[in-house]
């Protein structure tokens, strides 16, 4: 986004909800540091573990791969937006994206056309294969009859 703010996964301890965690700092220019880590609250976060935060371009979206939440077994990836100053509650991207099995590190290509994301689904050529997912406008099939 604008460079000002990194993201990590991290077991802090105290300062988290249980399992890894999503933390974000933001850069303090003035001491050329970064500032403190905030965690992205219980919105985000679970009491399980959290993995492999992408952040959009514009800053005002996330994807993660988490244990918690509802998923479909394992990690599931999902999606959190930034709106009036808070995290949403993440989205389950669903099937075709998530499986039974681990699902981790979502990426989305910048003009938000194509993802990727690793998965030890079966069918694959191994553990940890990476797919790769295509999204496309809605398109009007015409009139419900």
């Amino acid at each position: 986004a604008d460079g000002q703010w990194t993201y990590f996964v991290s077991d802090r301890g105290e300062e988290g909800l249980g399992g890894q965690d999503i933390f974000r700092s933001r850069w303090i220019a003035e001491t050329n540091s970064w500032g403190p880590a905030e965690n992205l609250g219980p919105d985000v976060n679970s009491s399980y573990d959290e993995e492999g935060v992408f952040v959009t371009p514009d800053g005002n979206t996330i994807y993660f791969s988490s244990k918690g939440h509802t998923t479909m077994g394992g990690y599931d990836i999902f999606r959190s937006t930034f709106t009036d100053g808070r995290w949403s509650r993440p989205e389950n991207l669903g099937w075709p994206i998530n499986s039974a099995d681990d699902d981790l590190f979502f990426v989305l290509m910048p003009d938000g056309s194509t993802g990727y994301f690793c998965s030890v689904r079966p069918g694959g050529l191994g553990m940890d294969d990476i797919y790769r997912v295509e999204f496309t406008a809605p398109q009007h099939l015409g009139q419900a009859r």
